[in-house]
């Protein structure tokens, strides 16, 4: 959990991966690229490749609670409050984890 906590890329990279999952799941953007599909009718299974980039892509993306557990060890977001909003997706996520005692093992981790 150390390592997790003093890392300082983490906001970046789940930034960086947010902006990428909104811009590939963009409506303009699949619409460009069904248009490039239509291009590519002289190319032996251009359009099933294209196909499956967006299948591929969508199936990729529309998963982020990993993103969401992970903002819970970021040590920004205990500054003012606990980040209970970030606890409650966690959870609905990962209905297994046990929402009592991860809170009770962050705050005491925050403490130290």
């Amino acid at each position: 959990m150390d390592k997790i906590e003093t890392t300082s890329n983490q906001t970046t990279t789940i930034n960086q991966a947010g902006a990428l999952r909104r811009m590939l799941l963009d409506s303009t953007f699949i619409y460009w690229l069904n248009k490039e599909r239509d291009n590519l009718d002289e190319v032996d299974d251009g359009e099933s490749c294209v196909d499956t980039i967006i299948v591929s892509v969508k199936e990729l993306y529309k998963y982020k609670g990993h993103l969401i557990a992970a903002k819970l060890f970021l040590l920004d977001n205990f500054e003012k409050n606990f980040p209970q909003l970030y606890l409650e997706q966690t959870v609905e996520a990962y209905p297994f984890i046990d929402k009592f005692k991860l809170k009770t093992e962050l705050q005491k981790e925050e403490l130290n």
